[in-house]
């Protein structure tokens, strides 16, 4: 069984309970004594280095995410998201830019499978992280028999429309650690695949990666990846207001579920215990590549457009 709990403000809360250019410098030309001969200029080893040699792939926004392919503001914020996520650290794996009113160029800089593999793994991923109430039959009663009544609704709106709650999938694999009998559940086939997704509530917290301050990989005491996550002020305020409003119940001993949603995907839903502030840990099984990986999305930002591949082409 998979195992992902959050450990939050020294607090454990176990998912076991539930679930450019040419790439040469300018140079100033290199004269013999006579003035008339003059040196070829050689680039130094770390100027090829930084000329992309590998594949070259193409992006292009998402038409259904951007009516037109996005505003230039809304570029300039892709490409910076996109330049994060692909450069992370001071070690720059390819050269990112815009080459059309709506396409991303990615010229990776050296031909390394595993770089080609990772860059498409990173650009697949929107990079959202929330953190949301299950909806359960303590509070939302009525709330569950009104979304149980009408599964061909994902979104369940109140009499002015406004949303109260929505189905989300729990990620592949993970269905087991979700057998609370007082969440609400249902099944549904998506693309000829069974799909078992779990109703959570809106808050008025609207607590995501949004602000986040840094994720950073870690491992934890069994030395396992994991990811470790701090929050701003504002972050750990809101987290702190969520958290300490769905406390235990004092009177029935009742407890709550938070939901960890990656990507639309719902991770797991540790109990909660007590109000929770500004850090924590994800963790589960992943592999140290995948914690590097949700890490490099994590700190990127998510992003604001949806990006498709259309080409991959050997540079020239």
């Amino acid at each position: 069984m998979t195992i992902v709990y959050v450990l939050l403000c020294g607090f454990l809360v176990s998912g076991l309970h539930g679930p450019n250019g040419l790439g040469l410098a300018l140079a100033e030309d290199k004269v013999t004594q006579d003035e008339s001969k003059i040196e070829s200029y050689q680039p130094t080893n770390t100027q090829l280095k930084n000329e992309p040699r590998g594949p070259v792939l193409i992006y292009e926004v998402d038409p259904n995410s951007a009516l037109g392919g996005g505003t230039a503001s809304e570029m300039e914020r892709l490409l910076n998201v996109v330049e994060r996520r692909v450069n992370p650290g001071a070690k720059k794996i390819a050269r990112v830019r815009i080459i059309e009113q709506s396409k991303i160029e990615v010229a990776l800089l050296d031909q390394n499978e595993g770089d080609i593999k990772r860059v498409k793994r990173l650009l697949e991923r929107p990079g959202t992280l929330e953190f949301l109430i299950l909806a359960n039959t303590h509070d939302h009663k009525s709330l569950i028999e009104r979304a149980l009544k009408n599964l061909d609704k994902n979104v369940i709106n109140d009499p002015e429309g406004k949303r109260e709650a929505w189905w989300v999938p729990i990620r592949e694999g993970r269905e087991g650690s979700f057998n609370n009998p007082s969440i609400a559940k249902r099944e549904r086939t998506i693309d000829d695949k069974k799909v078992t997704e779990i109703l959570v509530v809106q808050d008025d917290y609207n607590v995501t990666n949004e602000y986040l301050d840094i994720a950073r990989p870690g491992k934890n005491q069994f030395g396992r990846p994991v990811v470790n996550f701090v929050f701003n002020s504002q972050g750990g305020k809101l987290f702190g207001k969520l958290t300490g409003d769905n406390k235990p119940d004092e009177a029935t001993g009742f407890r709550r579920q938070l939901g960890i949603i990656l990507d639309g995907n719902l991770y797991a839903a540790p109990f909660l215990y007590s109000a929770i502030f500004d850090r924590g840990v994800i963790e589960g099984s992943f592999t140290e590549q995948e914690v590097d990986d949700l890490v490099d999305v994590l700190n990127s930002g998510s992003l604001p457009l949806r990006l498709l591949l259309v080409r991959k082409q050997d540079h020239p």
